[in-house]
């Protein structure tokens, strides 16, 4: 129960400063958009590693999504070294691709 209110505190939190701190932040002229989209990227990675696993992977207990430290072009990246993509997976790692090529494989490469 503890964690469940401090859950729903941290995505008020979040809702709450996110919009001030960057309209803050574009005034002070001090944004770094990529650290942003990495973080929520990771916490996207956290909240959703089940269901990506199952979604994406051969074995799901291969290497599974769920690390709050990695993002989840890294797992893909990983995933697709080791040919652990089923096709979703496959598809997910080539629209990365065509945004930004070898996306994956750099995220996973560059550890990040």
């Amino acid at each position: 129960m503890k964690g469940l209110l401090l859950f729903i505190l941290s995505i008020v939190s979040l809702l709450l400063v996110s919009p001030i701190s960057i309209i803050y932040g574009f005034f002070k002229g001090k944004l770094d958009f990529m650290s942003y989209a990495i973080s929520v990227d990771q916490m996207i990675n956290l909240l959703a590693g089940h269901l990506f696993s199952d979604l994406m992977l051969v074995d799901p207990n291969l290497f599974p999504f769920g690390d709050m430290d990695k993002t989840i072009s890294f797992n893909i990246g990983k995933n697709a070294k080791f040919n652990n993509l089923n096709k979703f997976g496959k598809l997910v790692d080539e629209f990365l691709d065509c945004l930004d090529e070898g996306h994956s494989k750099r995220a996973y490469e560059d550890k990040i």
